[in-house]
C-alpha cells in the first residue's frame, strides 16, 4: 500500500517494481527506515560541483515541487524534468523519457 503512493498512476505497481524497491530499502541506512527522516542538508547544496539532472513528479505526495525551486536555487550545472500526473516515482511512471533523458545527459558528457 505505502508503494502505490509513491506513484499518480498506482495501477503500475507491478511486482518486479515492488521487488526492486524492496532491495533498495534494504540498503538503506537503518536510521532512515526506523524514523524515516533524513538531514537536511540543504545549505551545503552550493557545494555540489557536479552535473545534476533530476526529475519531480508533481504529484509527489512525499515531497512537494517546491523543492525543485530549492536545488534550482543553490545548484549551478543543474537541469530538472518537471513531469504532470507523476508521483514520487518519475522512473516508473514515465520509464521511456526518464531513460531517454538520463542517456542523452550521459552522451552530452555533462557526468
Amino acid at each position: 500500500k505505502l508503494l502505490g503512493l509513491q506513484l499518480f498512476d498506482a495501477s503500475l505497481l507491478s511486482a518486479e517494481t515492488v521487488e526492486e524497491r524492496v532491495a533498495v530499502v534494504n540498503q538503506q541506512p537503518l536510521c532512515v527506515l526506523s524514523t524515516m527522516q533524513v538531514p537536511n542538508m540543504s545549505a551545503r547544496l552550493g557545494e555540489l560541483q557536479c552535473p545534476i539532472l533530476g526529475f519531480w513528479g508533481m504529484n509527489d505526495k512525499f515531497c512537494p515541487v517546491a523543492g525543485v525551486q530549492t536545488l534550482m536555487h543553490a545548484c549551478s550545472r543543474i537541469r530538472f524534468v518537471l513531469l504532470s500526473e507523476c508521483g514520487h516515482w518519475a522512473m516508473v511512471e514515465y520509464a521511456e523519457l526518464f531513460n531517454r533523458e538520463c542517456l542523452a545527459f550521459i552522451a552530452e558528457g555533462r557526468t
